[in-house]
């Protein structure tokens, strides 16, 4: 059984119509998935195009990553294998599910068992993630973010992205009631 420090929880693996990277995946590991951390097919490939693992990777570091810097780390799979040898898990809100009783996390990789406790730091991401430990109130280290996705334009990251771009959203307007529909008004 393992044992988790820390968890790094995710929504989804990566699409699988992606051409260029997909989802990593380690013998022995809870989930069939690893999270965040692409298995590119080219060595040549730009990593920090990838904006999950750019946002991920930084946040992990603690400070703002060049693309250059990104680009020289080793590789995912590697990293993945080497948190994994000191307890600490990226693994999708999808893939699992959580034995409470047990205080086990029941991966879908033939059902491997992660074993937390209060001490596991959990650290989830997005809405789906941070549902998913809201009402295990004994869970005294879980700590909540935006979900680092492209689609996700939280200003949160913009320590974290070296391509980060903030959308301003006007505030105070609303529609005109003059373009109502007679069904809505």
């Amino acid at each position: 059984m393992l044992k988790a420090k820390a968890l790094i929880i995710g929504k989804n693996p990566y699409n699988k119509e992606n051409e260029n990277y997909s989802n990593i995946k380690i013998d022995g590991y809870p989930t069939k998935n690893v999270a965040f951390l692409p298995y590119v097919y080219k060595d040549s490939y730009n990593k920090n195009s990838i904006i999950t693992y750019r946002r991920i990777i930084s946040f992990i570091k603690g400070k703002l990553l060049s693309c250059e810097e990104i680009n020289q780390l080793p590789d995912p799979k590697d990293i993945a294998k080497d948190f994994m040898k000191k307890g600490v898990f990226f693994i999708n809100e999808s893939e699992f599910k959580i034995d409470e009783n047990k205080s086990l996390i029941i991966g879908n990789n033939d059902n491997n068992e992660l074993k937390y406790d209060e001490e596991t730091e959990i650290y989830c991401f997005g809405t789906d993630a941070i549902k998913r430990f809201e009402t295990y109130t004994y869970l005294n280290k879980v700590h909540n973010y935006p979900h680092p996705s492209p689609k996700n334009n939280h200003s949160f990251w913009k320590k974290y992205d070296n391509r980060y771009s903030s959308q301003n959203y006007t505030k105070d307007d609303k529609f005109d009631s003059s373009f109502l529909i007679n069904t809505l008004k």
